[in-house]
């Protein structure tokens, strides 16, 4: 027998879909989810195909193997091609799908970022993080928001969720990635003042910025970093732990 059944309710467990939402998805009737699961039936091998390249699941693995979870969840990046032509129409209607904006493309991004052909001709980056429909992934140039050894770092990534910047709550000391016609940037929102937002970068090297709402295109709210540069703990704070662990063992000495 399969691995059909199995697979189907661990995707539907790790993407939090009732078998109503899979069986709509893929449309067939909602009593069948539930016959692939307990292995009563089997879907058909259309079926089969579609769940598989809907999940980006080779139909080997999905028959012969129990698919597990750091498999569905690992990161990807999408070629055009591997999206389902029908939904290809606008990536933005998949979620966790997230068009990519690297470095190189992001001037075009500040001109072109409400042309969905623009939007569609982007690589795809597929991340089990962000919470609303519409989501981008945006490659970071500089190190404004880096201090120190730490810090949001050059050609790091930040997977971001839409922020309606005309209709919503703005977050005092929470960092945004600002759409504007002088291009694209992070920075930490401090107030509004005089009907003017005001931002500031991490990094005391760069300076502060005010920006009207008029002159924002867009804005996102960064809920993922992807980074390749392993944090180091510090010195200071390798002694510190040092300094407690001793203060500890004196406290529990002088107690026994």
């Amino acid at each position: 027998m399969s691995q059909i059944g199995k697979n189907i309710r661990k995707i539907r467990m790790v993407k939090k879909m009732s078998q109503n939402d899979f069986a709509k998805l893929f449309n067939v009737a909602r009593p069948s989810i539930g016959a692939y699961e307990e292995g009563r039936a089997e879907p058909k091998i259309e079926t089969v195909i579609q769940i598989a390249k809907h999940f980006g699941i080779s139909i080997d693995a999905l028959l012969t193997k129990e698919i597990t979870v750091n498999e569905l969840l690992k990161f990807r990046i999408l070629e055009k091609g591997e999206i389902e032509a029908k939904k290809q129409s606008n990536k933005d209607d998949l979620l966790h799908t997230t068009p990519f904006v690297s470095v190189d493309q992001q001037s075009e991004y500040v001109v072109q970022f409400s042309n969905r052909d623009f939007i569609n001709s982007l690589p795809i980056l597929q991340v089990p993080f962000t919470q609303a429909q519409k989501s981008r992934a945006f490659q970071v140039y500089g190190s404004e928001m880096a201090f120190g050894s730490g810090g949001i770092r050059n050609d790091d990534v930040l997977v971001c969720d839409f922020f309606d910047h005309k209709k919503g709550e703005w977050i005092t000391d929470q960092m945004y990635v600002l759409i504007h016609q002088q291009g694209i940037t992070q920075k930490r929102f401090t107030k509004t003042e005089n009907g003017e937002l005001h931002f500031v970068s991490d990094n005391p090297s760069y300076g502060d910025l005010t920006l009207s709402k008029e002159q924002l295109l867009e804005v996102w709210l960064p809920v993922c970093l992807i980074t390749n540069k392993f944090p180091q703990p510090k010195q200071v704070e390798n002694r510190l732990s040092d300094l407690e662990e001793k203060i500890q063992m004196l406290l529990d000495k002088s107690s026994s």
